[in-house]
């Protein structure tokens, strides 16, 4: 049986406390189709436009890609929070771009992807995530799930 997204987040909390050990908890979890699934959702319901490219990075955007078969889904390589740059094969000149992820922190790899997709002509929307962690709500960020509505300020 799968959880609702605030009922997983809170068992990995109970289980984990926060930190490395639930991040990893987490993204091993919902990358499951019953979670892209939500996910695409609202994606769907941010972005209505039949046109846009999905980036994701990463094993989640790998598996974004194989579940997604009727999106065009490219994927770009995963941990580029601290450094690294976003190089697309093909422009993207005209085109609408939405980073799909799992999470969202302090948004290192939306940042890099962000500025890959502007440096190779390409329009960057925003970003669809299961869980925002970030303190500060950005307008830009789409969630599933936001710890700061259900936990306050720590």
């Amino acid at each position: 049986m799968n959880l609702t997204v605030n009922d997983l987040v809170q068992k990995l909390l109970d289980e984990h406390n926060g930190g490395k050990k639930f991040f990893d908890a987490f993204d091993e979890s919902v990358r499951d189709k019953h979670y892209i699934d939500k996910l695409m959702m609202l994606y769907k319901k941010t972005y209505p436009d039949p046109n846009t490219l999905i980036v994701g990075s990463g094993k989640f955007g790998t598996i974004l890609k194989l579940l997604l078969e009727d999106e065009d889904v490219a994927v770009v390589p995963g941990n580029l929070r601290q450094c690294g740059t976003v190089d697309f094969d093909f422009s993207l000149s005209g085109m609408s771009v939405v980073f799909i992820d799992d999470s969202f922190y302090m948004g290192g790899t939306r940042n890099r992807v962000k500025e890959g997709v502007e440096r190779c002509g390409g329009k960057f929307l925003g970003a669809v995530v299961i869980y925002d962690g970030a303190k500060e709500k950005d307008e830009n960020v789409h969630g599933l799930y936001r710890y700061y509505d259900n936990h306050g300020c720590e």
